[in-house]
């Protein structure tokens, strides 16, 4: 951790008409590490008076903030000036489980994200006012409800920065609402071949658009989508130019693939696209037609984001941009600069604990930071941050934006001629071009048709394809196509090489096939690039160029050979801190990112082959299938086999099958060389467990305790430092997301808060029989789960036609009562085991 931090012990007030717990059920709050300066107290713990988790914050004209649980009610708080003793009162209207809310109007508005039932509304956006002007807002009007729950569902609303636009952001689980309009013209999957599915069913059947912001510029009458392209981004905010940007998460399961996109901070701009699709479908980043992040943080959940404005701190934090991390218990302070007509960001730590799942912020009217931590159900409480340091904390002077900024917002405002549009199709700033092709999209092409006619700039042939494209103007493709092959493609670099391939894709992907006599202007392959080689590969294979087989195999092989010597010691624990602790230990045993892209591309390809280059081939996924990789890598590896599999003769099957690892896909449950507890167990107890951690973990054993959590089954489903299943969470970073009560909780209780992603689905067929499983892909006519969590490579098929209904199952996958074996040592031994992440070297274990 940077040195220039230090640790507060936090100060705990309590609501004194609130019941107090007995004090050895009371937990001691974690320690928080702020700048110096810098002080964090904890306020209030809504878990401690049955108020649930809260999960989204916001503030009202008086000063008072309002939260809301996860699972339940909306409170209102008020925080005294001076103390630390806050009132929390619950509101009186039937409304909560809210990932969102914004006091605009002389209204609150809710984002709700839940399933309705009895008790609780459903999802969609609510506004909740005042009827008769006794300070309690009592009235709760529905605007639209959303197809979609969860912690994909439904998240933010903020307010524009215009004094009427409202805007909303949503996970890729949501639905875009019907009477939505859009300034995107039109999304699809858009890649060449079909993606390879995520192996553990998340999101399989989840296409574009994905997670989408939308605008309102009438105060919630009407709505548009603005962006898309998200995966799970829970927050949105503007700075004081007017420009939007999100925080959106990863897909950790990905890591070791290609396709695996860090959380990250977006610069979201009207038509923006992000890229999502499901499984390898993943778009990345250099593709023109989707923008890149302004920085990459790493692996995490994102949460919360605001800027600083407005706080009682220092000009440099007052201008920065905070973006809480929930799995890493990390706020982090995000400097922006523009760059062009967009911003490049450095990220520095802000504030971090242990345990520390923060979930949303605000800058209070008092000029102090506020932020809540909680969810699933974990402990929760509210911490107020102040700046008690010496420096100045007057607000900075405004500065101009710059000449790109500007011209990339006069191009949004709609009151560029067509001409002028194309003209900047040709700018050396990728927003500009991007916004400049948004544009004419929204324009009828009669008025920039004729420009295709004299296009010559290679920027400019590229936008205008792309836009020919995604339009579906199949009678100018011929047009589009010989302007491409105008270009210069060894005096372009290597950025402009790939923007030009991927318009050749997508041109074959909207407007059909290539066809006879359309000449294809792309550079020679290979070209020594790494980025450059996988898009020539997909797009040549594409085109059926099986004389590429021998040159992608020699580029298969090379990666591996540089693979262990590519990283010196010191890359490796940046990467270990960048991405966390999996990094690190995937290094020795990590695979080829470049070689399973390869192999991906390769396996669609079904002439050129002879039988040294598919022995070469199917030798290289025997290796690949002994490496680590996020929880989906083998089972991404093992998809990909099959598909190339299917591509080859079947009286060589076999064969290839066998030497290409078949027999190490194998696996055992319950390894027998894995010693048992010694017990004797008992039927723990939720307070008999607690207490046991009163005293701390110490001097604990790391080989016990990995040795109980392969007993219990632990790791048949679980992931801890790279090893282990897929079925259920990756518990590496438990100990930074969980406290011992936390965990011990959902050990003993697995099924009182299950999360999206490993959930599992109860489906009632015609007959009234059911089956529970987790739904790991559908087709037009079946849906296909696994009902063994141990395999999630046993598929049963479920016809469409003789299913009634299905609705998340209640029941977790995972047994409760598993650490009914263990004796309290053993207990305790686990305990440890799990707060480390699988780190022989924490600080809990003592020697062995």
């Amino acid at each position: 951790m940077n040195h220039r931090f230090f640790a507060i012990i936090i100060c705990y007030g309590f609501l004194i008409s609130c019941q107090q717990q007995p004090e050895t059920e009371v937990p001691v709050g974690p320690e928080v590490s702020v700048p110096a300066g810098f002080e964090a107290t904890m306020l209030y713990s809504p878990s401690e008076h049955d108020q649930g988790s809260w999960v989204s914050l916001t503030s009202d004209p008086e000063g008072r903030l309002i939260a809301s649980d996860q699972y339940g009610s909306l409170y209102r708080i008020t925080v005294p000036e001076k103390g630390n003793e806050v009132n929390v009162e619950t509101m009186p209207v039937q409304l909560g489980n809210a990932q969102g809310m914004l006091w605009a109007f002389n209204s609150l508005y809710v984002s709700v994200n839940a399933r309705e039932d009895s008790v609780t509304k459903g999802s969609g956006l609510y506004r909740v006012t005042d009827s008769n002007g006794d300070d309690q807002l009592d009235t709760v009007e529905k605007l639209f409800g959303m197809e979609g729950n969860g912690e994909h569902g439904p998240h933010a609303v903020i307010l524009g920065p215009n004094s009427n636009d409202l805007y909303l952001i949503a996970g890729n689980h949501t639905d875009v609402p019907e009477h939505f309009g859009s300034v995107l013209t039109t999304w699809d999957e858009d890649r060449l071949f079909d993606p390879i599915l995520d192996p553990g069913g998340h999101a399989n059947d989840r296409k574009a658009p994905g997670g989408w912001i939308a605008r309102s510029t009438d105060r919630g009458e009407s709505w548009e989508v603005i962006a898309s392209g998200f995966r799970n981004p829970y927050d949105i905010a503007f700075d004081k130019f007017g420009e939007l940007f999100t925080f959106d998460s990863d897909m950790e399961w990905d890591l070791g693939s290609p396709w695996y996109r860090p959380i990250r901070v977006c610069h979201v701009i009207p038509g923006a696209e992000f890229g999502w699709r499901t499984g390898s479908g993943k778009w990345p980043v250099y593709y023109p037609d989707n923008l890149p992040p302004v920085v990459n943080i790493g692996q995490g959940s994102p949460t919360g984001i605001a800027f600083g404005y407005g706080a009682n701190f220092p000009a440099a934090y007052q201008n920065s941009l905070y973006i809480l991390d929930w799995s890493f218990g990390t706020m982090y302070q995000v400097s922006l600069e523009p760059k062009g007509a967009s911003y490049s960001g450095e990220k520095t730590e802000f504030l971090s604990g242990t345990p520390l799942p923060l979930t949303d912020m605000v800058i209070g009217q008092d000029g102090n930071m506020y932020f809540t931590t909680g969810g699933r159900r974990v402990a929760s409480h509210l911490y107020r941050v102040r700046y008690v340091g010496d420096e100045p904390t007057s607000i900075p002077n405004e500065s101009e934006p710059n000449e790109k900024l500007a011209i990339r917002k006069s191009i949004e405002s709609g009151n560029v001629s067509a001409e002028k549009l194309w003209s900047y199709l040709s700018d050396e700033d990728r927003f500009i071009r991007y916004a400049a092709r948004v544009a004419l999209e929204n324009t009828d092409r009669g008025q920039w048709q004729t420009f295709l006619n004299i296009t010559k700039d290679p920027n400019a042939v590229v936008q205008s394809t792309l836009m020919v494209a995604r339009l579906g103007y199949e009678d100018l493709r011929s047009r589009v196509i010989q302007n491409l092959a105008t270009i210069d493609v060894n005096a372009l670099e290597v950025d402009q090489q790939l923007e030009l391939v991927r318009a050749y894709g997508l041109l074959f992907i909207r407007t059909g096939p290539a066809k006879r006599g359309e000449k294809i202007n792309l550079p020679d392959y290979p070209t020594g690039d790494d980025a450059l080689d996988r898009e020539l590969c997909e797009l040549l294979v594409y085109l059926g160029r099986g004389d590429i087989i021998k040159a992608t195999l020699d580029l298969m092989e090379a990666a591996e050979n540089t693979i262990a010597a590519d990283l010196t010691p010191t890359q490796v624990l940046e990467r270990s801190e960048q991405y966390g602790p999996t990094i690190a230990a995937m290094h020795e045993n990590r695979p080829t990112e470049q070689g399973l892209a390869f192999a991906l591309s390769l396996s669609n390809l079904e002439n050129g082959w002879t039988n040294e280059l598919r022995d070469r081939y199917f030798r290289w996924f025997y290796r690949a299938l002994q490496k680590s990789g996020g929880v989906s890598y083998k089972g991404f590896v093992e998809k990909i086999r099959q598909r190339a599999l299917a591509k080859v003769p079947e009286r060589e099957r076999a064969a290839l099958a066998e030497l290409s690892g078949e027999a190490l896909l194998q696996t055992t449950v319950l390894p027998s060389d894995v010693p048992q507890p010694e017990g004797p167990g008992r039927e723990w107890t939720m307070s008999e467990a607690n207490r046991l951690m009163y005293g701390g973990l110490s001097n604990r054993s790391f080989t016990k305790g990995e040795q109980h959590f392969q007993a219990l089954l632990c790791s048949s489903c679980h992931t801890m430092n790279g090893k282990g299943g897929n079925v259920g969470p990756d518990l590496t970073q438990a100990g930074t997301r969980f406290s011992n009560r936390d965990m011990l909780y959902a050990m003993l209780f697995p099924s009182n808060d299950i999360t999206d992603q490993y959930g599992a689905t109860l489906y009632t067929l015609n007959d009234g029989s059911t089956r529970i499983g987790r739904t790991l892909r559908t087709t037009d006519d079946s849906v296909y789960i696994a009902t063994n969590p141990f395999d999630l490579s046993m598929e049963t098929g479920l016809a469409n036609s003789s299913i009634a209904s299905s609705e998340p199952s209640p029941v977790s996958l995972m047994p409760s009562g598993l650490i009914n074996r263990l004796n309290e040592e053993e207990l305790m031994d686990l305990m440890a085991y799990l707060n480390s992440g699988g780190d022989p070297n924490h600080e809990m274990f003592g020697s062995e």
